[in-house]
């Protein structure tokens, strides 16, 4: 005899199967659905996989406009290569605000090199970037965990790359940002998740403070002691050194090594001031061009008119002659 829970006397054991059509219809539907969130990468990355990745904090940021000497150092001997360029700006785009991040500099041929990134103002992720080089210019779009990449040559042709990444990661372009707005103490460390270059293969960016020391900077009036940071960074068995302010967080120096015996540094200048030009009146004595500066507008010659005449004062009158009736 079988009891009240049997499979064949249960009340909630179907007697029907399931259609087939109605199946079909669910594998469908769960196929579209992956396939959906793939393709605009809406899937989570598994940071439990990849382990733990730090968080900048973008209040550790400021607009900041910079000289950066580029010198190259041996055991004997100092040389400086060149000066470029570095800024940190923030703008709003669509009412959300974003930091832009700009380098200036020169590659081995002494040929121009501009960087510029976007990260978005609350996250630090990167939004956007561009590389320019004499070869050609790289254009990148981040959305998540997917990268558009634009590559431009010399020739004027375009190609176009989508690529899904395992994790949500960083562009190159500006990453030493990033790792000095990150929570810095004595042995911290950690790793981010980086791609460069048309569709490369992800990456994973390791950072280590190494210590913290005392250096004296120059300041009005003096010289003060303010604590510097010493952080060590690794991306695909390169490592290179960042000497980071422990107050600003500015990166003062950052040297990588090309060879046993030489050393590539880069130095951090001091700020170059932003400069205003307001429009000035022409002094009469001036050179036939002036120039007219105003804020926004380029530099315009203005020609040299000569004053306007003088009216003539009529000569004062005689006096009238003494005792007599004028």
């Amino acid at each position: 005899m079988l009891g009240p829970f049997s499979p064949s006397t249960h009340p909630l054991t179907p007697e029907l199967p399931i259609p087939r059509s109605r199946l079909l219809s669910v594998l469908a539907f769960c196929v579209l659905a992956v396939s959906a969130c793939s393709a605009v990468g809406w899937e989570l990355p598994n940071y439990g996989f990849f382990g733990f990745v730090p968080k900048p904090d973008p209040r550790q940021l400021a607009p900041v406009t910079v000289i950066e000497n580029v010198k190259l150092v041996t055991a004997t001997d100092t040389t400086d290569v060149h000066e470029g360029e570095f800024r940190i700006d923030t703008s709003r785009v669509g009412g959300e605000r974003i930091w832009i991040i700009t380098r200036r500099s020169l590659d081995a041929q002494q040929r121009p090199v501009l960087d510029s990134a976007w990260l978005d103002g609350w996250t630090l992720r990167t939004l956007n970037t561009a590389s320019h080089r004499a070869t050609g210019t790289l254009r990148q779009r981040f959305d998540r965990r997917a990268v558009f990449s634009e590559l431009t040559g010399t020739d004027g042709r375009t190609k176009r790359r989508k690529t899904l990444y395992e994790a949500e990661p960083y562009g190159t372009v500006g990453i030493e940002v990033i790792i000095s707005a990150l929570p810095l103490q004595d042995g911290a460390g950690g790793q981010l998740p980086v791609v460069d270059g048309f569709g490369g293969d992800l990456a994973w960016l390791t950072y280590e403070v190494l210590t913290k020391i005392q250096e004296p900077r120059s300041a009005v009036g003096g010289i003060v002691i303010r604590p510097v940071w010493l952080v060590e960074v690794g991306l695909r068995g390169e490592k290179q050194r960042l000497w980071i302010d422990g107050m600003d967080r500015s990166i003062l120096r950052r040297e990588s090594v090309i060879s046993p015996t030489t050393k590539h540094l880069v130095v951090r200048g001091q700020p170059v001031p932003s400069l205003q030009f307001f429009p000035v009146e022409p002094l009469a004595s001036s050179t036939p061009a002036t120039r007219s500066l105003r804020q926004g507008s380029p530099a315009q010659v203005v020609p040299w008119q000569p004053p306007p005449p003088t009216p003539a004062t009529p000569p004062p009158a005689e006096p009238p002659p003494s005792g007599g009736v004028p």
